[in-house]
């Protein structure tokens, strides 16, 4: 898993350095040419989903996100595991949900092209599944660690 992370780092900032290219491209051709590269403002909001849905991955994988620490590490031991544990659940519920109906947006819109790239939208939403199914296997990570630390 430690390389997977690896690679989808690697791709969030392969994704960003293109993302800048390309908008600094767009307005060089803009306002320098007079000319307007036609994809150059699909490409970047594509990107830009991308980076985020991955990004959010491993921000959950390095722990990251913001969370509500201060008032669970108040409670007495054994209340916070059940809190986090309770956290754990929801986070999966949500992960799942991510899972399921970004797969269906994806194969929905597999058939439908994006105006200036011609690529399917089905290929822009995968960013979606795709973090929600890492988030996932990460929750349940989790679960299985806290399951096994209560015996």
């Amino acid at each position: 898993m430690h390389l997977t992370y690896r690679c989808l780092k690697f791709i969030v900032v392969l994704f960003t350095c293109a993302l800048v290219i390309i908008v600094g491209a767009g307005a060089f051709f803009r306002y320098v040419l007079h000319q307007s590269l036609h994809w150059a403002t699909e490409a970047p909001n594509f990107l830009f989903m991308w980076i985020v849905f991955l990004g959010a991955a491993i921000a959950y994988r390095d722990k990251k996100h913001i969370a509500f620490a201060i008032f669970v590490e108040k409670l007495p031991t054994k209340m916070r595991s059940v809190v986090e544990m309770g956290g754990i659940l929801i986070l999966t519920a949500f992960f799942t949900f991510l899972l399921v109906t970004g797969i269906k947006v994806v194969w929905i819109n597999m058939t439908s092209e994006t105006e200036a790239l011609k690529i399917p939208y089905g290929v822009v939403y995968a960013g979606v599944p795709i973090a929600g199914f890492l988030m996932l296997l990460d929750a349940l990570g989790e679960i299985w660690m806290k399951l096994r630390a209560w015996k």
